[in-house]
C-alpha cells in the first residue's frame, strides 16, 4: 500500500492529497509529513513535545495520534508522523509569560532526560589558534583587532572556570534550532513548531534565542523573559551560571576565524570584522543583562 493509503487507513482523514513532498492537504487542514529512520530519535521528539505541551498557554506541534492512539506509523523502512502545518508568527513583546513558560519547560525536560542519543556536536573556539592569524594584518589594523582577541581570551577563560566549577552539573538536551520564528499563533495561543533533527547538549541554542530576543525586544522585555523562565526552571543557581558560561564564550569570533583561515582578501576580512562587531556588542549586552537579572533575583530571595 502506498503512503497515502496508509495515512487514510491509520488517521481520521478521507480526503488526502500531497501538496508537496512534505505536506498533505486533508479535510482538517494541512499536515506536515515527517519520516524517521532512527526510532530512538523519534521517541525523544515525541516525549519532548509532550512534556513542553502546557495547555492552554503553550502548545507544541505534537505528533497527531493515529486511530489506534499511537504517535507514528511504520511505513517501509521508516516511521511516519503527522503534524499540524501552521503559518502565523506568534508575537513576542508583552508575551514574555508564554515564551518564558515554553523555554522553562524545554530546559526542565532537557535536564531530566538521560537518553543515549546521537547528539549534534557544537562548534568550539580556540583562541590559541586564532591569535597567530593576526599576523596577516598590517600594524594599524592589528591594533584595532587585538583588543577583541584579548577580551575574547578573557571571556573564554571565565567561561572555562565556571564550567570547571560546575562540571558535575547536568546540561540540558535541547533542539538546536531554537529560533523565534518557530513560534506560531493559533487562537492567541503560542504553538512551538519544533524541528526534527538531533538534539544538542548544552545552552548554546538558548543563548542564540536570548540574543535574538534582546536585539528585537530590548532589555526590559528580556528581564521579564528571564523571570518567566525562572518560574519553570531555576536560573538563580547552578544552571544559571552554566547559561552564563555559554553566553561568555566569544562564539561571534568563529566566522571571523574561518575567514582568516581561508585565502581571503583584506577587504573580505574587513567586511567580516564589520559584521562581527554588532554581534560582539550584543553578546556583551546579553551577559550584562543575565548578570543583572541574577543579582536582582538573589536580592529578592534575600529579602523575602
Amino acid at each position: 500500500m502506498d503512503l497515502l493509503g496508509q495515512l487514510k487507513k491509520h488517521y481520521p482523514y478521507r480526503n488526502v492529497e500531497f501538496i508537496n513532498d512534505n505536506v498533505i492537504k486533508t479535510e482538517h487542514g494541512r499536515k506536515r509529513v515527517q519520516a524517521w529512520v532512527d526510532e530512538q530519535l523519534l521517541d525523544w521528539h515525541v516525549h519532548w513535545r509532550d512534556h513542553c505541551f502546557s495547555s492552554p498557554f503553550v502548545l507544541t506541534n505534537r505528533m497527531i495520534r493515529t486511530n489506534e492512539g499511537t504517535a507514528a506509523i511504520r511505513w517501509k523502512e521508516c516511521w511516519i508522523t503527522l503534524h499540524d502545518e501552521l503559518g502565523t508568527p506568534f508575537p513576542q513583546k508583552s508575551y514574555e509569560k508564554q515564551w518564558g513558560k515554553l523555554l522553562g519547560k524545554m530546559l526542565q525536560y532537557g535536564i531530566s532526560t538521560e537518553k543515549k542519543l546521537q547528539e549534534d556536536n557544537e562548534a568550539s573556539i580556540n583562541m590559541d589558534e586564532l591569535a597567530p592569524l593576526l599576523r596577516k594584518f598590517p600594524n594599524e589594523k592589528r591594533r584595532v583587532l587585538t583588543p577583541y582577541f584579548e577580551e575574547g581570551q578573557k571571556r573564554l577563560n571565565m567561561a572555562g572556570q565556571i564550567k570547571a566549577f560546575y562540571q558535575k552539573e547536568p546540561l540540558p538536551l535541547l533542539q538546536p534550532d531554537l529560533t523565534i520564528k518557530r513560534g506560531r499563533k493559533v487562537h492567541d495561543v503560542l504553538v512551538w513548531c519544533g524541528d526534527f533533527g538531533k538534539p544538542m547538549r548544552g545552552y548554546r541554542p538558548v543563548r542564540a534565542f536570548l540574543q535574538t530576543w534582546l536585539e528585537k525586544n530590548g532589555e526590559q522585555s528580556l528581564q521579564k523573559l528571564f523571570s518567566e523562565m525562572n518560574l519553570q526552571f531555576d536560573l538563580r543557581g547552578n544552571q544559571g551560571f552554566l547559561l552564563m558560561a555559554e553566553c561568555l564564550q566569544p562564539m561571534e569570533l568563529l566566522p571571523f576565524f574561518h575567514t582568516l583561515e581561508g585565502e581571503q582578501t583584506i577587504d573580505d576580512i574587513d567586511d567580516c570584522f564589520e559584521n562581527m562587531r554588532p554581534m560582539w556588542e550584543q553578546s556583551r549586552q546579553l551577559v550584562e543583562q543575565l548578570s543583572k537579572w541574577m543579582d536582582e533575583a538573589k536580592k529578592k530571595v534575600g529579602t523575602s
